[in-house]
């Protein structure tokens, strides 16, 4: 046979049976794996979580910058004796509730909003910023309290005069509404537009609500407004004839966490605070 080889050419080869993986080689390889796929997931987790909170605070901000500018626009071009506002505690004791009340124009380019002899605005709307009530935080257990109306919402509510009136008509007007609500504290805004119904110089009918949420924002549900005009700690008490406003937004976002058990939930709270400080003209 190796003759016969030899003439063909063909090297006869002998062949080893090679040795199998052990068990413990194969353990090791299994252990080394796994610790390589923990860590990325792991990376890969952390990872995920820092972009949720990044996003969660950009939306905070951009929510707490929206009611800023709002406010300032407002507010920078009324007059300080037509500014009145009421504070109410929440069930959080460092959480307020405030309705700020002051007047405005509709137009400030007409010349017929204007008083002939000395120039001042004659003003013909009024302007309420008022955050509704919310829940205590640390009573929502469940889902279903999550479904429910537990978070405060901010609005901003425009109501015309019958006709438009100088400043010091203006001064008793906004005491009368900062009054009124004061004595009510209203739970939401068709509840305050009601009890406002009384003061015979608002156009009530053609009120304009608007709740102040920037433009396309999402999530706004899971959000919760407070502010705050001065710090003040006055509860249920009217503030009349305001020099110089220091506007506190409190912009909290509840995020629901992992299920327990049944309908529990964990729930985890962002939040941001921004300052707006301004000083009314004329």
């Amino acid at each position: 046979m190796g003759i016969f080889c030899h003439i063909l050419g063909v090297r006869l080869v002998r062949f080893r049976r090679s040795r199998g993986t052990t068990l413990i080689e194969v353990l090791i390889s299994t252990a080394i794996f796994s610790f390589v796929i923990i860590s990325i997931f792991l990376v890969f987790r952390l990872g995920t979580n820092y972009w949720k909170a990044i996003r969660v605070q950009k939306i905070l901000q951009d929510s707490a910058k929206y009611a800023i500018d709002d406010m300032y626009k407002e507010l920078k071009r009324t007059n300080k004796n037509t500014v009145t506002y009421v504070s109410f505690k929440n069930n959080d004791p460092d959480f307020h509730r405030d309705i700020l009340i002051f007047f405005s124009s509709t137009n400030w380019f007409d010349s017929n909003l204007y008083n002939s002899n000395d120039g001042t605005p004659l003003w013909n709307e009024v302007i309420i910023y008022f955050a509704t009530p919310a829940a205590d935080i640390n009573s929502i257990s469940t889902i279903s309290d999550l479904e429910r109306n537990v978070y405060g919402s901010l609005y901003k509510i425009i109501i015309p005069l019958n006709d438009a009136v100088e400043t010091s008509v203006a001064s008793d007007i906004s005491k009368n509404i900062c009054n009124t609500l004061a004595t009510s504290n209203p739970a939401d805004p068709q509840d305050l537009i009601s009890k406002l119904g009384g003061i015979s110089q608002l156009n009530i009918d053609n009120r304009r609500v608007k709740r102040i949420i920037p433009p396309g924002f999402s999530g706004a549900q899971n959000t919760l407004y407070s502010f705050s005009v001065n710090n003040t700690d006055n509860n249920g008490v009217c503030i009349t004839s305001v020099e110089s406003l220091d506007i506190l937004i409190d912009v909290r976002r509840v995020v629901p966490q992992i299920r327990v058990i049944g309908d529990q939930r964990y729930f985890k709270e962002e939040s941001i605070k921004v300052t707006l400080k301004v000083m009314p003209q004329w």
